[in-house]
């Protein structure tokens, strides 16, 4: 039994720790570049798909 199992009732995916703290990172407004060396990606553009996971290109609209 992982200890996240044990703590929280729920087995979480290491790969799905790793893409949420990405996107946490993103979304307090870290640096993209921080977020990429902190992740370990080689390439800018896997970082960049973090973007499209904020809800930062909607705070502005108004209705």
């Amino acid at each position: 039994m992982f200890v996240s199992e044990r703590v929280l009732g729920v087995t979480w995916d290491p790969y799905a720790l790793r893409h949420a703290c990405g996107a946490h990172l993103i979304n307090q407004g870290v640096d993209l570049r921080t977020v990429q060396q902190h992740l370990g990606h080689a390439n800018i553009q896997n970082t960049v798909a973090y973007t499209a996971l904020t809800g930062r290109p909607f705070e502005r609209l108004s209705f």
